[in-house]
């Protein structure tokens, strides 16, 4: 094996040793099993302790606890974990509890696998074999590694910080299973976990050749996600206080926006600035942008990192702040982000990062308008992302609100966007891609914004799909085809803020009324009240509010020519019902 690669397999006694001094590296994440991780390596360890003992066979082979990565030098014991941390700290931690549950003649024993005294003759001082990152370090201490910690409760559990909160919740676990077998049976357990249990631990000089091994091996503990790698290569080779301090700045975008979304967010940047799609990885290719764009990775966390994070932030909470905020932009970005897909965030990015505040509003109005328009002629996810490169790459040559740029809907997809609007809708699209839609109407027309409990909302049918027989709606839907064509049409939908009453769906339109104007949540939505206002609902009140909300969503979103138009105009027609609810509602929201 190569002099830069090694890897032997070694029983934990032989690695909680002098041979190996651990320490964290500063861009790794923090410690992060919870008790569900936990109680089942203790669960593993006892059923593999009492198959041993069954067994009573001194050559059974070791237990396998699974694979540790390093960074380290053949002879030097400094041991930067690139992968196994997780698994060494909660080992440490199940070694450091048994200790504070053995008897004094045992505990000093059991600490020299937890604390390395240090011997002068050796020229070695005293240090605890494991050290956490530097803001957990001291607190690991003092609440396991030490002789009695374990039994020591915070003084602040307020303070705590997310991997702090783990150690606690795991070592009080840990306490309390471990506390329940007899004395005996934890000595066992102890020469057990030490003696027959085993980790593959491969070394490697640098970091790089670790990484790689790292991303190939299938460990069972949390891997690293494609940012944890992306933290490491970026600031390696950079001066320690260049390290603490970016990877704070790190940690506080990781922490604000959430580890999946700050995930994500690295996927919109390769959406934003690459023109390909090759089999690259992740990883290759955000270090590819930003060999290419940047002078070095603080130039990248800084100019692009940082402000396309704190937009991130405000885009997925629809906060977005002055210059580029309005009522106007952050009313399109509440309606994006009901989508159930994320495609349409790189165009997004790109204009609050680069672009001037002037024709946010309209960029932000037509996004909202091509977004929709795509998920209703039920765009596949390859023409839809590729559709939203264009729109970057027009931004890129300042053409995204030309007459012909890729924000526009074509001609073709408006007619497939109304045949979806004007036929089977809620059997055609899922139902939170309906509901999305019949929020935005439901804002449109009342002229303020929906309720929060709102974005939950369930979709009602005022035609029920299976009417009981005898009901009023049999003798207004006599037959199954008319019934299949009217349940599932836009006309004959409206949303109500909680889970549906049971069969309140096949109840008679009258009942069905009444229940739901005896519900605040439901009486007060525009477009209930236009349903509550027909005295009953034959197929001449379904088709007239089809075609006048029909009417509004193809104004809404210029989905074309509004269909019966003419007729929606007239006096004294069902067309003035929307714009009376909408003065009502409006005056309303004034008083």
């Amino acid at each position: 094996m190569s002099k830069s690669l090694w890897a032997a397999e070694s029983r934990l006694k032989s690695i909680l040793c002098d041979s190996y001094r651990f320490q964290i590296p500063v861009y790794q994440r923090p410690y992060s099993w919870t008790t569900e991780e936990t109680a089942q390596l203790l669960d593993d360890l006892l059923e593999a302790f009492e198959e041993a003992a069954e067994g009573q066979d001194d050559e059974a082979p070791p237990y396998f606890l699974g694979s540790v990565v390093l960074i380290k030098e053949p002879d030097n014991p400094l041991s930067d974990i690139v992968d196994g941390q997780q698994r060494l700290t909660t080992l440490t931690i199940l070694l450091a509890v048994l200790r504070d549950l053995a008897s004094r003649d045992e505990t000093e024993n059991l600490h020299a696998f937890i604390w390395d005294r240090g011997n002068p003759y050796k020229g070695s001082t005293a240090h605890y074999r494991l050290n956490l990152r530097e803001r957990d370090a001291d607190f690991f201490r003092t609440h396991v590694q030490e002789n009695g910690a374990t039994v020591r409760p915070p003084e602040r559990d307020d303070d705590l910080t997310d991997a702090q909160r783990r150690i606690i919740e795991n070592r009080d676990l840990l306490r309390e299973y471990l506390g329940r077998l007899s004395d005996g049976d934890r000595t066992l357990l102890a020469k057990f976990v030490l003696q027959s249990c085993s980790l593959v631990v491969v070394g490697a000089v640098d970091q790089e050749a670790a990484v790689r091994i790292f991303s190939i091996l299938n460990n069972r503990g949390l891997n690293l996600s494609p940012t944890d790698i992306l933290k490491a290569q970026i600031i390696r080779g950079w001066s320690e206080t260049e390290q603490q301090r970016y990877t704070k700045v790190w940690e506080d975008m990781e922490d604000a926006l959430g580890r999946t979304q700050f995930l994500k967010l690295f996927s919109y940047l390769r959406a934003m600035y690459l023109d390909h799609r090759k089999d690259q990885t992740l990883v290759r290719d955000v270090l590819s942008i930003i060999q290419m764009r940047y002078t070095s990775g603080q130039h990248f966390i800084d100019a692009t990192l940082l402000p396309a994070s704190a937009h991130l932030s405000h885009v997925l909470a629809a906060t977005l702040p002055a210059p580029h905020g309005s009522d106007a932009v952050n009313r399109a970005l509440r309606r994006l982000n009901r989508i159930e897909n994320s495609d349409w965030v790189p165009p997004a990015l790109v204009w609050f990062t680069e672009q001037a505040p002037e024709g946010t509003a309209d960029f932000a109005r037509a996004l909202e308008r091509l977004a929709y328009g795509l998920l209703l002629c039920r765009a596949p996810e390859n023409e839809r992302k590729k559709r939203y490169l264009e729109v970057v790459a027009a931004i890129d040559r300042g053409e995204a609100l030309t007459p012909t740029s890729p924000l526009h809907l074509r001609t073709d997809e408006k007619r497939k966007a109304m045949r979806t609007l004007t036929g089977r809708i809620a059997d055609e699209l899922r139902p939170p891609a309906v509901r999305a839609i019949l929020l935005a109407l439901e804002e449109e027309v009342s002229g303020r914004e929906v309720e929060s409990r709102m974005e939950r909302a369930s979709l009602e049918r005022v035609l029920p799909k299976d009417p009981p027989v005898g009901s009023l709606w049999l003798k207004w839907y006599p037959f199954k085809g008319q019934r299949e064509r009217w349940t599932d049409a836009l006309g004959n939908l409206f949303l109500v803020p909680q889970k549906r009453a049971p069969y309140s769906s096949r109840w008679e339109f009258d009942k069905k009324i009444r229940h739901y104007q005896a519900k605040p949540g439901v009486r007060d939505l525009v477009q209930f009240q236009q349903v509550a206002m027909s005295p009953t609902w034959e197929q001449g009140e379904l088709e007239r509010r089809h075609k006048h909300l029909i009417g509004f969503i193809t104004r809404m979103w210029e989905l074309g020519p509004v269909p019966g138009a003419q007729q929606a105009a007239e006096p004294g027609a069902g067309g003035s019902a929307i714009a009376s609810l909408k003065r009502r509602a409006v005056a309303g929201s004034g008083g």
